[in-house]
């Protein structure tokens, strides 16, 4: 039996885990019904940070449909991966936003 210990402690730790999200993780509409404390901008898809809006749409085209996410955020520029967008894309949203 001492040789299974270390899964053993593996298992125990993943299941502790997935008890620890099911118990505290709510989606965030059911964490964010009126009444309710919320993140500032949980209603509003915020997709990390830096995200740049103009008259409340994204700038990076094709992004709508993702689910908001709150931490570091990175584009998809010419199928690379950057962490700031290109200053065309927000020359292009600023011209159809205004």
């Amino acid at each position: 039996m001492e040789r299974y210990r270390s899964y053993w402690m593996a298992a125990t730790l993943v299941f502790l885990g997935l008890a620890f999200v099911r118990v505290y993780r709510k989606p965030i509409e059911e964490a964010c019904a009126s009444g309710s404390s919320c993140p500032p901008n949980a209603g509003r898809r915020f997709l990390g940070s830096p995200s740049i809006r103009v008259n409340g749409a994204d700038i990076e085209p094709g992004r709508e449909a993702d689910s908001p996410f709150f931490g570091c955020r990175t584009y998809t520029v010419a199928g690379k991966t950057v962490g700031v967008p290109p200053e065309r894309w927000l020359v292009e949203a600023l011209r159809r936003g205004v």
